[in-house]
């Protein structure tokens, strides 16, 4: 019963998903990441920081 669980847990793999990944290497590209952020960020999340 155990290995069979093990079997049927091996045939079950996730899904590979892929995703775009940049460092970020110096401040000027911090600032630009945290404009982009600000952007895209929710209202809701704007009115529970207290802004």
């Amino acid at each position: 019963m155990f290995v069979n669980a093990i079997e049927e847990s091996a045939k079950n793999r996730p899904v590979r998903i892929p995703v775009n990944l940049k460092f970020i290497e110096t401040e000027d590209e911090l600032r630009d990441f945290m404009r982009f952020r600000e952007k895209t960020a929710k209202p809701a999340n704007k009115k529970s920081r207290g802004n």
